[in-house]
């Protein structure tokens, strides 16, 4: 900065003084950076242009390369201790100017000339020439002006800064660190009325083409940003892609710091329904209100060739009264054209999920589908979970705790749909748990006791004289000792159970059951220092031993209402019951042993996980037998699990070995491959023993590939070997550019009969505006990892 002579320089202070007026009404509303900020990056609210940048990451998933260019050099540390929030007292911090020339052309006004910089904690000005005027309280800056904040790049010809107004003519704005980026013919604000008024405005996230298109668009005729009521008010809004127009408002009114309503992308997609001999398309239009900060409403229009469906989902979350909701409500109702059809118009259907907090103590959860018939959800394409689901929940419970105690009430049913199996319903169940500590800080180790209790309606969906329904009263009561150290640890616990039955009909109307049951377990802990190549582990040895004694009583007399088998898992070896439910408890004289070996590396993550076991019976287990299940005196199969926990590579193992058969009975077995972010394999082998409830085999392999730049291919199999068919298929194309992608989803899934449910879905997304309300499969889920 130049050397100022004296006189201008007392001059100059004269004139600071004399603009003082400005700066008090700035400390409220700071036009310079809070009034900009909330114009520019609230107008144009999304997550997209929030400042973290992995949220970048999460809606374009594409290199900086594919970003929009820096519309202006920033200095490095420009901001060294940016606040979250602006600040909205402008002189809490002081503001200094630097320039290369000063001159007095007035005794009212001052220019300044040459790398003109105004400093501010949180805002930057740079200009080739300043003009104060103390007698129009004036201030204007001009000539490659660039406005920089921590969020935002401005760059215009023209600031004029006035006590109530701030002027910038035409301009162009970047908002960091989406890079999202538009330009408007001028920007007003109004201090007294406190908002900003933007003309011709524009904003993109393309990077603009060498011809200087942009892929899309979003142009506004006038916005207006309402800082008292915290609104945005857009006239003549024109979404264009590839110069098409593809949308027009001609006003929308949305907040300014909370969610905005508006069109959300829409789906298209074609399928054939079980009961419909052609394919049906359709579109989905879904039209999101922003109705408070607690609740909202999307309203989807679906035209079908053969119908027209309403779908629509209102959530609330917050208090009414003094009792916490968070409250989904789903209604669609579905008008078939088809003259076949004419007699069960219209269909509709009703889904509540509620989860309610009354007190801290006392809890509700309702999670209730009903539909007109069956079909609603294989007709038609408003809810995508149940498309080819036999059954919808009916579910609705009570909870209080208290301490050490637990009471429920609990109904549950279930909505026949299409292909649906009679199942039982719990109408209602009833229960109590309470359970105590004994000798708190007297002995090593935990003992507590426990009692449990439940009473069950069971009742058919649907009455079958060949099936018992009635009232199950099941008791458990037991006492549990625990003693765990760092190399070894022991458990001891005695049970005892009690179930009464009352049925209604059938060979057994009332039956009593009391069984003693005893455990005890213990293991080691040994460990050692392991090293491969310059990796280095600690590697556990645990060996485990359980006996287990239930005592006998029969029971293949009494109904399975809720029993059935455990499914495959390691860690059956040490369960109380080979059963889940109360219908059957099966009596074990038992040794059950394991070892276990793990690889922990530096940070304390199980890389490598290796285990072996057995139980042997020391008698016939008589309940077992009597089902018609394995229950024989002996040595049981032999187990083994392996888990291989790498970044790139992912092995999770569970096998059930015959000794006497030399063959493999049930096992669980899935991969994870991913080589880099873009690639990825899975596959998965499930076999469920014989005896179980639903005896199968099936392998199921996905993939997930970007297989050029531009183009993504997910493909997902699952293969049934006892049918030697693909029981679902799905595959899906995405083109991703910088800006925008496409997907085109296939769907295939096998229902009874060799019929087959066929849909293909499309979806469009425009970055930085939306995502889609659908994307592909997610693999992880899938595959369970």
């Amino acid at each position: 900065m130049s050397n100022l002579d004296a006189t201008a320089n007392k001059n100059f202070a004269e004139l600071s003084q004399s603009l003082a007026p400005i700066a008090p009404r700035l400390r409220k509303k700071p036009v310079l950076h809070a009034a900009l900020s909330l114009a520019l990056a609230g107008i144009f609210s999304s997550p997209v242009l929030a400042e973290d940048n992995t949220v970048i990451q999460q809606y374009f998933d594409i290199s900086n390369d594919c970003l929009p260019e820096s519309i202006t050099d920033r200095p490095a540390n420009l901001f060294s201790n940016p606040q979250t929030e602006l600040n909205t007292n402008l002189l809490a911090s002081p503001i200094t100017i630097n320039a290369d020339r000063l001159h007095q052309t007035d005794k009212q006004e001052f220019l300044l000339e040459g790398a003109i910089e105004l400093q501010h904690p949180q805002v930057r000005i740079y200009a080739d020439e300043l003009l104060l005027n103390s007698e129009q309280r004036q201030a204007t800056l001009k000539h490659g002006v660039r406005l920089l904040q921590k969020n935002l790049s401005l760059l215009t010809e023209e600031i004029v800064i006035q006590p109530q107004h701030l002027k910038i003519a035409a301009n162009r704005y970047q908002i960091l660190p989406s890079r999202a980026y538009g330009d408007s013919s001028s920007i007003e604000l109004d201090q007294a009325k406190q908002y900003a008024e933007l003309h011709d405005a524009s904003l993109t996230t393309c990077k603009l083409k060498d011809d200087g298109d942009k892929d899309w668009e979003l142009t506004a005729g006038k916005m207006i940003i309402d800082q008292q009521e915290q609104r945005v008010i857009a006239k003549n809004t024109v979404l264009r892609f590839k110069d098409v127009p593809i949308f027009y408002s001609p006003y929308l009114n949305y907040p300014l710091n909370d969610r905005a309503s508006g069109l959300l992308f829409p789906e298209i997609g074609s399928y054939k329904a079980l009961n419909n001999q052609r394919r049906t398309e359709y579109a989905a239009l879904p039209y999101y209100f922003a109705l408070a900060p607690n609740y909202d409403d999307t309203l989807t229009v679906i035209p079908m060739t053969d119908g027209l469906a309403l779908d629509n989902e209102f959530r609330y979350w917050g208090y009414l009264g003094t009792t916490e909701q968070r409250l989904t409500l789903d209604t669609s109702l579905y008008h078939n054209n088809s003259p076949d059809n004419q007699e069960d118009n219209p269909r509709w259907r009703v889904g509540l999920q509620d989860a309610i907090r009354f007190t801290p103590k006392f809890s509700a959860n309702i999670d209730w589908q009903q539909t007109s018939d069956p079909n609603v959800f294989n007709d038609a394409p408003i809810e995508k979970t149940y498309l080819n689901a036999t059954k919808a929940t009916q579910m609705a419970r009570l909870d209080y705790r208290h301490q050490n105690a637990h009471a429920y009430l609990l109904y549950s049913g279930y909505q026949e749909l299409i292909n649906f199996e009679n199942n039982y319903e719990k109408r209602p169940e009833a229960g109590l748990n309470l359970q105590q500590s004994l000798f708190k800080d007297q002995i090593p180790g935990k003992a507590s006791w426990y009692f449990q209790t439940q009473a069950t309606d069971f009742r058919l969906k649907t009455s079958d004289l060949n099936r018992a329904e009635g009232l199950r009263w099941h008791n458990k009561a037991g006492i549990n000792y625990r003693l765990r150290k760092p190399y070894a640890f022991a458990q001891a616990q005695a049970n005892a159970y009690y179930t009464d039955y009352q049925l209604d009909e059938g060979a057994v109307t009332s039956e009593q059951r009391f069984i003693p049951q005893l455990a005890v377990s213990g293991g080691l802990i040994f460990e050692r220092p392991f090293q491969f190549s310059q990796s280095k582990y600690r590697q556990t040895l645990e060996p485990t031993v359980q006996y287990l004694y239930t005592g006998y009583r029969q029971q293949n007399q009494l109904p399975l209402f809720d029993s059935a088998l455990r499914s495959l898992d390691f860690g059956n070896l040490f369960a109380l019951n080979p059963y889940v439910g109360a219908d059957r408890i099966a009596d074990s004289n038992q040794i059950s042993a394991a070892l276990t070996s793990r690889f922990i590396d530096e940070k304390g993550k199980s890389r490598l996980e290796l285990a072996i076991g057995q139980s042997y019976r020391l008698s016939d287990s008589e309940v077992l037998l009597e089902d018609g299940f394995d229950g024989s005196q002996g040595a049981s199969d032999i187990y083994s699990k392996a888990q291989f926990n790498f970044d790139k590579l992912r092995i999770y193992s569970t096998i059930a070995f015959d000794p006497q058969e030399q063959s493999i009975r049930a096992s669980a077995n899935r991969i994870r491959w991913q080589p880099n972010e873009r690639n990825a394999l899975f596959a998965s082998h499930i076999k469920q023993r014989q005896e179980a409830l639903y005896a199968s085999e099936t392998v199921m392999l996905g993939a997930l590939s970007q297989v050029h730049q531009n183009w993504q291919l997910n493909v997902i199999g699952n293969y049934d070997t006892e049918l030697k068919q693909w029981v679902d298929s799905q595959i899906g194309v995405r083109y991703d550019s910088c800006c925008w992608s496409t997907t085109i989803i296939a769907e295939r899934t096998q229902l009874e009969n060799d019929l087959y449910n066929d849909s293909i879905r499309f979806q469009f997304e425009l970055k930085g505006l939306s995502t889609p309300n659908n994307t592909l499969q997610k693999l992880d889920n899938l595959f369970n990892f």
